[in-house]
């Protein structure tokens, strides 16, 4: 029979355990909130010195490969393109909070452009509304011929356990990633990035 000393003892030293773990992952969540934190106040500086600098001409194909995110990502590029007429594919978004001009759910407008100087890139031509899936509701302002496009190099977003699978039949995608939508579109584009 356990004297009630050695109880209590047992309930303290349990309850010690308890408060030391539970201090540990305080402290383990606070460490990482301040990683966080630095590693957003990083990138909100990176961001902001890329795209105050003057667009520079997009990289030449051959030198796609060699492109970082880390280092190239934001980068504000110029380029002349042609669009492929009657091509485009929608990435579904439930809206941003960041852009005052996108409200309520709808798409980000894909199109492959053929550059001037060889080669295809995606550019996100914008956003339209749920009510503006068909093409046909969209004609006005379509480009047609070489025209000159400013924009901003961005790399794909990675797929998290919620995302829906795409669904190329009916030309929806989930995620911006071009070379997977190139790849179902069968448009022949090897960049690693796509144009905003």
């Amino acid at each position: 029979m356990n004297a009630p000393g050695a109880m209590q003892r047992g309930g303290v030293i349990g309850a010690t355990v308890f408060a030391v773990l539970g201090v540990a992952v305080l402290i383990g969540l606070g460490i990482w909130q301040l990683e966080r934190k630095l590693w957003k106040e990083n990138l909100i500086a990176t961001v902001t010195a890329r795209l105050a600098r003057a667009p520079e001409p997009l990289p030449l194909p051959a030198s796609w490969p060699r492109l970082k995110a880390e280092a190239d990502e934001y980068a504000r590029v110029k380029f002349s393109a042609e669009f492929l007429a009657g091509e485009e594919a929608l990435v579904y978004t439930a809206g941003s909070a960041f852009r005052p001009d996108v409200h309520g759910a709808g798409y980000w407008v894909f199109a492959p452009a053929r550059l001037a100087s060889g080669g295809i890139v995606l550019v996100d031509r914008g956003f339209v509304p749920l009510d503006r899936k068909d093409p046909a509701t969209r004609t006005a302002g379509a480009p047609h011929g070489m025209i000159d496009v400013v924009g901003v190099m961005r790399w794909p977003e990675t797929r998290g356990l919620f995302t829906p699978a795409d669904d190329p039949k009916s030309n929806v995608w989930y995620l911006r990633d071009p070379q997977a939508i190139a790849a179902a579109k069968k448009w022949a584009s090897r960049a690693p990035f796509y144009i905003e």
